[in-house]
């Protein structure tokens, strides 16, 4: 089924499914079974199923680069999905869950599907009012789009994985695992924000909402870009109890030592992608504003020397690091660092010749145990700003 969308390329961009529409929409519509076709060329998104209860997707093929908004996929505030062994290429986001309406998107299968994205190949929000539970992700590609030109994101693609929480809602329950990953600016990006934008007009804006039980393992990235992968929360409304394990990325570097020291802005409201802070403090993960977090098994490298630490930590409380295994940064700088951290524990990790391996920092950093790492006298190789008040 061909969409014809180019017809529609002058039409205003931001009018998005009425004067560009969708190829395919079903709206509170029950047991329904798409299975097998081929589709090309919408309008504005391939295909939007809203507020839908037991909807399956199966063996279709998606080609999606001719307008703005071409998303491959949007499950919106739909419940008792499944999909599987679909094969997408689309300029915007490709495996998109939405909440646009207090109806969360919930109990949700996804497997063995191959996505390709200038912007997001897998992703929940921005809409987010009704939040998303229950959703398993798993055996899937992410690949590079074989499109060269783009109407939104990067040729590249923009994240692998986005988890998206800015316009209320609840996101609780969420597994993603055995995904293989190339290119992309960002493998992985989570963030809790405050966009605050109402479902329809005239209704009071929703409050922040919140992100729990996250749970990502299994994931081989190559050729990720300098920017780093963010995760973020906001002041006082952390992200909960995410655990990463058996993670290997290896991104391009090239970071200077000059980004361990930029301020990055919280950009409460601003629209969230994994481009938001620029290029991070991190080449691997910048994590802050976050509480009850488990890093297992995370294998980090760059392909280009970099001057940034693997880890940056801020504002981050109950934190758990196991076998971490990263490449040293250049220039002196710390392998983790952390500020404002507090019940923190090191171990089994391969910390390297960086020097210091780990610097703490912030006068609430507390109750931080680094021990049965493989460096001997690690004691010398942590260094502990002096303005903090408590002992070493």
């Amino acid at each position: 089924i061909d969409g014809q969308g180019k017809i529609f390329e002058k039409q205003d961009w931001n009018d998005e499914g009425i004067t560009r529409p969708h190829l395919i929409q079903f709206i509170q519509c029950q047991h329904v079974f798409i299975e097998g076709v081929t589709l090309r060329n919408s309008g504005c998104w391939m295909q939007h199923y809203l507020a839908c209860d037991y909807l399956t997707i199966r063996g279709i093929t998606v080609y999606n680069h001719c307008n703005y908004n071409n998303d491959m996929l949007d499950i919106d505030g739909c419940r008792y999905v499944t999909v599987s062994d679909c094969i997408g290429d689309s300029d915007d986001d490709a495996l998109t869950f939405k909440s646009t309406s207090p109806r969360a998107c919930e109990n949700i299968v996804v497997t063995n599907c191959i996505l390709s994205s200038h912007c997001n190949a897998i992703k929940m929000g921005t809409e987010s009012t009704g939040g998303f539970k229950n959703i398993t992700i798993s055996n899937c590609v992410v690949r590079p789009s074989a499109v060269e030109t783009n109407f939104f994101g990067k040729r590249r693609g923009l994240a692998g994985i986005a988890l998206e929480i800015v316009d209320g809602g609840i996101m609780d329950g969420i597994a993603i695992s055995d995904i293989r990953i190339e290119g992309t600016t960002a493998p992985v990006f989570m963030r809790l924000g405050n966009r605050a934008r109402p479902y329809m007009q005239n209704i009071p804006k929703p409050g922040i909402g919140q992100m729990r039980n996250i749970k990502i393992c299994d994931i081989i990235a190559t050729g990720a870009d300098t920017n780093g992968c963010a995760i973020s929360g906001l002041p006082d409304f952390p992200i909960e109890n995410v655990t990463l394990s058996n993670i290997n990325i290896q991104f391009c570097g090239g970071g200077s030592a000059d980004l361990v020291r930029t301020d990055i802005p919280e950009n409460e409201a601003k629209y969230p992608e994994s481009t938001m802070f620029g290029k991070l403090p991190a080449f691997g993960f910048f994590v802050r504003h976050v509480s009850g977090m488990t890093l297992n098994n995370l294998n980090l490298s760059f392909v280009d020397s970099d001057q940034r630490p693997a880890l940056v930590f801020d504002d981050v409380k109950t934190l758990d690091v196991y076998g971490l295994k990263a490449q040293n940064p250049s220039s002196g700088q710390p392998l983790v660092l952390m500020n404002n951290v507090s019940d923190v524990y090191v171990t089994a990790s391969r910390l390297g010749n960086a020097d210091p391996a780990i610097k703490i920092t912030g006068d609430s950093s507390r109750d931080i145990f680094i021990q049965g790492n493989r460096e001997e006298n690690l004691r010398e190789k942590v260094q502990i700003e002096e303005r903090m008040n408590n002992k070493p």
